[in-house]
């Protein structure tokens, strides 16, 4: 009877100690609280709604940061920003003017989405990486993932992206708008040195995937639904302005690395076709080959290695050209049938007549 007592006791002593336990506890220990850092949240309304993060120095002007439910860095959102934002917002992003950063729900990197403009990032819900859309209604409506140095232009590159931008992309007015492809490093006008044409842009609706350090032109690889391999369908660095548009551009097929990039042609840039090299290209390109102006243009079959390399070489092609062969100016235009190793090297050699 002693030792049942006992018993009781000591359960009801643990019953206890877990309730007192239990209650001392503060009922929202673990949830996210409300901050604001020093110099932050002022001007007229700035912060109201606020239940996110705020870093020092960031939301200062009329209405910034509105209802904010996200985290903010340090120097961020400062001017009539960030409303809305549920996301997270890096160091030194968004500022200036009004509209940058409205209704983000993702993640923005440092020195991003401002630089002195207005309606960059608005209603992001992808990745923005660090020093990235910098320029007029850059990279709206974002779902995918854009790297660092990208999408900089005059006016609105990267609109409704939900593809993949790698970094130094994407830097001319229009680039990679509504991409749901892939684009590699330095490519769609690439932002690394030297500096390229900020007017008219690339790879606008492109789907597919395109690699490192390719696509400089305008409208190079605009709708391009197929792989570009790195360093391809580009034109001379100098005459990025002048020369004409379009090298892969509608490309349903393959192109390897080092490929259909037009070389410029003699005499005044602006009198020339505009059809470039292996636009609309529907099979399959090899590596280095189909450099020059219009050389593979509209290709449906299978291009070897080192191949094609002159003007119209193998526009039209539907058949099978080997390696090292087809490099004389239409040499092989309009050929369908299989060229093998070394052959056709002359002008016209294995040319159909029309």
């Amino acid at each position: 009877m002693l030792i049942s007592r006992s018993i009781l006791f000591l359960t009801v002593c643990l019953v206890g100690a877990s309730v007192y336990g239990l209650a001392a506890e503060p009922p929202a220990a673990s949830a996210k609280q409300p901050s604001v850092g020093e110099g932050s949240c002022t001007g007229e309304r700035a912060c109201e709604g606020l239940t996110g993060r705020v870093g020092d120095n960031s939301c200062v002007g009329v209405q910034a940061c509105t209802n904010n439910a996200g985290d903010i860095g340090d120097n961020s959102c400062n001017g009539e920003n960030c409303a809305e934002n549920s996301g997270q917002i890096g160091d030194n992003s968004c500022n200036m003017y009004s509209g940058n950063c409205t209704a983000n729900q993702g993640s923005i990197g440092n020195g991003s989405c401002g630089a002195g403009v207005v309606d960059t990032c608005t209603e992001n819900s992808g990745e923005i990486g660090d020093n990235s859309c910098g320029s007029l209604f850059a990279c709206p409506r974002n779902q995918g993932r854009i790297g660092d140095f990208s999408c900089f232009a005059h006016l609105g590159p990267c609109t409704g992206n939900r593809g993949h931008i790698g970094d130094y992309s994407c830097s001319a007015m229009g680039s990679c708008d509504l991409n749901t492809g892939s684009v590699g490093n330095n490519s769609c006008y690439g932002a690394r040195p030297p500096l390229v044409s900020k007017y008219v842009g690339a790879c606008g609706n492109n789907k597919g995937s395109i690699g490192d350090d390719s696509c400089s032109g305008h409208f190079a690889c605009n709708d391009n639904e197929g792989i570009l391999g790195d360093q391809s369908c580009n034109v001379p660095v100098l005459v990025y302005d002048f020369y004409p548009q379009a090298a892969c551009a509608q490309n349903f097929g393959v192109v390897s690395n080092g490929s259909c990039n037009a070389l410029l042609p003699a005499g005044d840039p602006f009198v020339v076709d505009y059809r470039e090299s292996c636009g609309t290209n529907s099979g399959s390109v090899g590596k280095n080959s189909c450099n020059d102006y219009i050389a593979c243009y509209s290709n449906a079959g299978e291009i070897a290695n080192n191949s094609c390399n002159a003007e119209l070489a193998c526009a039209y092609n539907t058949g099978l050209v080997g390696s090292k062969s087809c490099n004389a100016v239409e040499a092989c235009q309009r050929n369908d049938a299989d060229i093998g190793h070394k052959q056709c090297n002359d002008f016209q050699a294995c040319m159909k007549p029309d």
